[in-house]
């Protein structure tokens, strides 16, 4: 791998960082094709994760495969950290999980575990060894959960793909 390439320090392999990344835009932007969408600041197209939770939140309580209830339980129990500043350091600190749907939560963990890899912070050693391969692979396993249980919305993903 080029020593200058931005994977090099990343605590996963770099394969599966670009997976995560694929099924992730893929599946918001068929939430927002599916009709999972609101306005955002300067009215920007968003998608609804609550609205998509709250519809979903019934079948995914429902019996799942003993692996989505490991890594629904690992995502709850261990949430992915936040940074934080304080006194103008950068901190992290334990996700806080609302107190909604199971599914709200996960998917919660899953958009910081996302936004932790897009924005910074995993190329750095904060994180005990395999912690954030096992983040990014539990995220994943939820999405396509996810994807399994709305029939529309595996429909539009597909199509995007």
């Amino acid at each position: 791998m080029d020593p200058k390439s931005p994977f090099n320090q990343l605590q996963l392999p770099a394969e599966l960082a670009c997976e995560f990344f694929a099924v992730f835009s893929r599946f918001e932007y068929a939430l927002k094709e599916f009709g999972y969408r609101k306005a955002g600041r300067n009215a920007t197209a968003e998608p609804d994760w609550d609205k998509f939770a709250d519809d979903v939140a019934n079948s995914f309580q429902d019996s799942q495969p003993p692996e989505v209830v490991q890594v629904v339980t690992y995502l709850l129990s261990e949430p992915p950290m936040r940074q934080f500043i304080k006194n103008g350091s950068l901190n992290w600190r334990p996700l806080v999980l609302p107190d909604r749907s199971q599914v709200h939560k996960a998917l919660l963990a899953v958009r910081t575990v996302r936004n932790n890899l897009f924005h910074g912070g995993k190329h750095t050693p904060h994180s005990p060894p395999g912690r954030d391969e096992r983040l990014v692979k539990s995220s994943l396993i939820v999405l396509k959960r996810c994807l399994q249980l709305h029939n529309g919305l595996r429909t539009e993903y597909e199509l995007s793909a």
